[in-house]
């Protein structure tokens, strides 16, 4: 395991969820350390499950997975899931997981602290979901030793994906992301303005149905469900490969142009969720609410083709280990 980045994947699968989680675990210069769970795409208790579930699929039932929280970092309860995305199962309608594997008794908030513990400066949480997990570990250890933290979300200079203003992670747990984006563990940003422009086709899902295996039959099969609602609704002939970019800045930072600044998060009213980054351009006069706050990395630009053709040839086994 020498020279692999460690990560814990805090995900709440969700289609692209599990496309993420299969390229982390097939992927050589990464080595998964844990799962934690959130709401999102699906309610936390199915997040498990199905995380569970996709860990057996692969045959890596050694790697742990720990349950996060139910309800948002200020207490509310998460009515809205995106059902209508990834289905009632969070997997596409194709029946979910039913896992044999147990969850560990950590919290998920609990488990992220005592991986950082036991391995300072070394593990990155790639963060697919509401950012509420993360929240609540800053909150309890704000000097947390992570090395750093990627996280999907936001919409910068494009439109969002609840309404114009939001994307849905940051919108689902507005309080708790903007703790985040303030504290002091590195973080590099994948936001709608990249992960749009990452499609998956029709033929790529052929491929993986004919020549990846177990896993890459997997991924086509749920995917079904994920392309309609893409036709649907933005008539695409293709998904947008959200979490899998994500996940490909984590080995593959150079295929993104990055703008570092402080980020704050709309947690309330017309621009709920709304992410708005401090880009530098001027000496402000006087304090507003960005000044002070950490500057993280925001991907701005994206070769879009290369991050494609990464995540495909992870999942059919064909990617060379990089690491140092």
């Amino acid at each position: 395991m020498a020279g692999r980045r460690k990560i814990i994947i805090d995900t709440d699968p969700g289609v692209d969820d599990a496309i993420t989680i299969f390229a982390a675990l097939l992927h050589p210069d990464v080595e998964v350390i844990g799962l934690t769970t959130i709401f999102g795409n699906c309610p936390t208790t199915k997040s498990t499950e199905n995380a569970l579930g996709l860990l057996e699929l692969a045959e890596r039932a050694d790697v742990p997975v720990a349950k996060g929280s139910d309800c948002t970092f200020t207490g509310e309860e998460k009515l809205r899931i995106a059902d209508f995305v990834h289905g009632d199962d969070g997997l596409g309608n194709t029946g979910g997981m039913r896992p044999k594997s147990k969850a560990v008794e950590a919290t998920a908030s609990e488990f992220i602290l005592d991986c950082a513990s036991k391995h300072p400066g070394e593990v990155t949480v790639l963060a697919l979901g509401p950012l509420t997990n993360l929240a609540i570990a800053l909150r309890d250890r704000p000097d947390v030793p992570l090395r750093s933290i990627v996280c999907l979300g936001g919409a910068f200079f494009v439109n969002g994906n609840v309404n114009p203003s939001a994307e849905a992670n940051i919108f689902c747990d507005p309080h708790a992301a903007d703790l985040v984006f303030g504290g002091r563990v590195p973080m590099q940003i994948v936001p709608l303005d990249v992960t749009c422009r990452c499609l998956f086709s029709s033929m790529d899902l052929e491929t993986l149905a004919k020549e990846g295996g177990t896993i890459g039959k997997c991924v086509s099969d749920v995917s079904q469900f994920y392309a309609d609602f893409h036709k649907r609704t933005y008539n695409l002939n293709g998904l947008m490969l959200h979490d899998p970019t994500a996940f490909i800045a984590v080995v593959r930072p150079d295929l993104f142009y990055w703008k570092s600044g402080a980020v704050r998060v709309a947690c309330d009213g017309l621009l709920k969720g709304m992410t708005v980054m401090d880009e530098n351009k001027k000496i402000w006069r006087g304090e507003n609410p960005w000044t002070g706050r950490e500057q993280h990395s925001v991907a701005l630009q994206v070769d879009d083709r290369a991050v494609v053709d990464a995540v495909r040839a992870t999942l059919l086994g064909k990617v060379q280990g990089r690491t140092e």
